[in-house]
């Protein structure tokens, strides 16, 4: 009967999205004498994502070794523009029946 329970597709569950199972899951699986790791997704085990960090990795560079163009430095930057609302926004609550 466990090979039905974890055969057993439910998508709607966070643990189908996500691949990653949650406490109750791990939980449950302790108590039936389970692997947890049967439950987790192959993206999120060691043997997958260390293959992205093999091989040299250099570390974050001193700002001041970086040059930078003269003409970025005179840029002006300032943030979007956006629509605000005016007045103070509604207030949210349950209408009584």
């Amino acid at each position: 009967d466990d090979d039905a329970v974890v055969d057993t597709p439910i998508p709607h569950r966070p643990h189908f999205v996500l691949g990653l199972p949650c406490r109750h899951a791990i939980a449950a699986a302790f108590c039936r004498n389970m692997q947890y790791t049967m439950f987790v997704c192959k993206h999120h085990l060691k043997e997958t994502w260390a293959e992205t960090v093999r091989g040299i990795i250099l570390p974050v560079p001193d700002p001041k070794d970086v040059e930078v163009p003269a003409e970025i430095l005179t840029v002006d930057l300032y943030p979007p523009t956006t629509k605000r609302t005016k007045g103070r926004s509604g207030i949210k609550r349950k209408l009584s029946a």
